[in-house]
């Protein structure tokens, strides 16, 4: 009966495992879909002519130390650039994030 149980118990944490990760990948596609996630502005070595000048709309799908993975939600356009071709990444502050030279908001209260 103990080994029924264990078949159980593994069983049942794969299929959680599996449902997890499918909502979660389709959360994530439809924020990025809405143009919603971390904004970068790129700036190529040798620019194929693939970005816009202003490359504001790129979201940042992920990065490993030869890659980065860009979504353009105007052209619907997902795009892997080489770490060896970028010049500068700069990545916009997230809301919320107090601006560089401005004093914290002190708490008030308990």
């Amino acid at each position: 009966m103990e080994r029924h149980y264990s078949a159980l118990f593994v069983g049942t944490t794969l299929l959680y495992a599996i449902v997890f990760s499918l909502f979660y990948a389709l959360r994530v596609a439809t924020h990025l879909r809405a143009g919603e996630g971390r904004r970068l502005h790129v700036e190529l070595v040798a620019d194929p002519g693939h970005f816009q000048r202003d490359s504001s709309a790129l979201l940042m799908l992920g990065a490993t130390q030869k890659y980065l993975f860009l979504y353009d939600p105007s052209r619907q356009r997902t795009s892997i650039v080489p770490s060896s071709n970028l010049a500068r990444v700069v990545v916009e502050r997230r809301k919320g994030q107090n601006r560089a030279g401005a004093a914290p908001r002190q708490r008030t209260g308990p």
